[in-house]
């Protein structure tokens, strides 16, 4: 993806920090639902200091940032009282989004179970 500045001096590609409440909670996972047992583990390593590899976002052009990866990040920052993530900000559509985080958590993160992939599906039709 092309680094173009876009709104505020944010470029594409680059890492940023951004509020958690400025990121659209919209049907954009991968995952059926939140693992509490993952954001607890999550939750416990913030609070040891670990840092977390940043989660993936795509602005659009009204400055929208929709989620493709890192909802149990985020989840767990939330009850660890924080107000910002690192975020990679790429420029791209909510269904960008949807299709980037269709193929997320291949490599990383709790992998995807069966019910992931039948919610995927319905919400992708």
């Amino acid at each position: 993806m092309e680094d173009t500045t876009i709104k505020n001096g944010v470029k594409s590609g680059r890492i940023n920090k951004i509020r958690i409440d400025k990121i659209e909670d919209a049907f954009t996972s991968a995952r059926a639902a939140i693992y509490p047992e993952t954001v607890a583990d999550y939750v416990e390593a913030i609070e040891r200091g670990d840092e977390f590899p940043p989660i993936i976002v795509f602005r659009d052009g009204d400055a929208k940032n929709w989620r493709a990866d890192g909802n149990h990040r985020i989840e767990a920052l939330k009850r660890a009282g924080r107000e910002e993530i690192e975020a990679k900000i790429l420029i791209g559509t909510e269904e960008e989004a949807r299709l980037y985080a269709a193929s997320s958590n291949i490599s990383h993160g709790r992998p995807r179970s069966l019910a992931c992939g039948k919610y995927w599906t319905s919400v992708s039709a």
